[in-house]
């Protein structure tokens, strides 16, 4: 995977898409694009946001999400072949969003009237030094924030903001989640307790009103079909629904292998039926856990226990569900790499891949040393520097 700047050669898989926030952030150069080798398919991250271009490429989807880590996006396509791949994907959960124009003929007296609703027990203030401050203490309102680290990031970016307080206790807020040329896009978010009590359209109107004064366009995407309602109800004009996928963090836990095997298969049917499920022979669950985390991508057997267990060796390109100490699916990775050594020629690339311990070659030969004594004298064999070992590299392909 490559990570770039918003460069103009790559912009081009965009040329035809609709989406505003993909249109105005290529504009103002906001975010980064991240491609294949090839750069025949292109992630755009915008904020909490990764659109998605080019011909569908789920390897470099997996890559991002194993080299970047993100904590949540959301996946939004308009190429054929991305929303064919993302729609089978169990990793991802679907959604509806809604799109609006970039255009609206706003009512200045329906607006204020809406605004003028709000009850006497709260009152508006503009987001300041404090409020953002307050904002970080709860979950339902952290992206209130948005992607600054301080608030005078927040300021220095022309961030519009509002939150609604019933005493001492911000109950709703507003703000700015991108700020474009001459655009921003709305961020709104009221505390469970109090939904469904019109804060969200006031706040909204709040946010129209002050932007159309600072000559900026505040720019909806719906998220849901409660936040279409309040946009109709603001004037804006929906364009239509659109398909979504959120991110998770996590699948796959306590799963047998068949059930991995087959939510792999939706992806990549080409592994066939066949699954090849193991648990290393030391510390199953930590070593699984590096795997899993992208930590460890590689492991060593010894060569001479394979023909005591009548089993052949690992084959580059075959794929296999790397298990826990319950005998539960982990992941999958795909063998990318094999070859036969002596234990003495093993370099510290090698032990730096396998991930373990301080990835230093003097702990790798310790550790490898102990255990193939013991596990060759129970086969009969004895150990020595001579002894084949047979490497492989692998990466994992599932969970993305």
């Amino acid at each position: 995977m490559k990570a770039t700047t918003i460069e103009p050669r790559l912009q081009n898989s965009f040329q035809h898409w609709q989406k505003n926030m993909v249109r105005y952030g290529l504009k103002a150069k906001l975010g980064q694009f991240y491609t294949n080798e090839d750069e025949t398919a292109i992630l755009y991250e915008q904020g909490d946001f990764l659109f998605l271009a080019g011909r569908a490429d789920m390897a470099l989807l997996a890559d991002y999400r194993d080299i970047c880590e993100p904590d949540y996006r959301i996946l939004i396509t308009e190429e054929v072949s991305w929303q064919a791949c993302l729609s089978s994907c169990p990793a991802l959960s679907t959604f509806t969003r809604y799109a609006f124009k970039d255009e609206a003929d706003f009512d200045d007296k329906v607006l204020k009237n809406i605004v003028e609703q709000l009850s006497k027990q709260l009152v508006i203030e503009v987001i300041n030094s404090k409020t953002y401050q307050e904002l970080a203490q709860e979950e339902w309102s952290q992206d209130l924030q948005g992607n600054f680290a301080t608030f005078k990031d927040f300021q220095e970016a022309g961030v519009l903001g509002f939150v609604i307080r019933k005493g001492e206790e911000i109950v709703a807020g507003v703000s700015t989640a991108l700020v474009y040329q001459k655009a921003i896009e709305i961020e709104i978010a009221t505390k469970p307790v109090y939904q469904q009590q019109g804060l969200a359209a006031v706040l909204g109107a709040k946010m129209i009103l002050e932007s159309l004064q600072r000559s900026v366009f505040p720019l909806w995407d719906a998220h849901n079909e409660a936040s279409k309602k309040i946009a109709e109800k603001l004037g804006y004009q929906c364009l239509g629904a659109y398909p979504a996928y959120e991110l998770k963090l996590q699948i796959g836990e306590t799963m047998t292998p068949e059930q991995l095997w087959n939510e792999y298969k939706t992806i990549n049917p080409a592994i066939g039926d066949k699954i090849d499920a193991w648990a290393f022979g030391v510390e199953p669950d930590q070593l699984a856990d590096l795997v899993l985390k992208g930590e460890k991508t590689a492991t060593t057997s010894a060569y001479d226990l394979y023909a005591v267990d009548g089993e052949p060796l690992p084959r580059s390109g075959s794929f296999d569900v790397v298990l826990d100490s319950q005998d539960q699916a982990v992941c999958i990775i795909e063998i990318t790499k094999v070859t036969v050594v002596p234990f003495k020629q093993v370099s510290a690339e090698h032990a730096f891949k396998e991930g373990e311990g301080d990835k230093s070659l003097t702990y790798w030969r310790q550790v490898h040393e102990e255990f193939f004594t013991e596990w060759m004298a129970e086969a009969g064999l004895s150990f020595s520097e001579e002894t084949g070992v047979v490497l492989e590299e692998f990466r994992k392909v599932y969970p993305l």
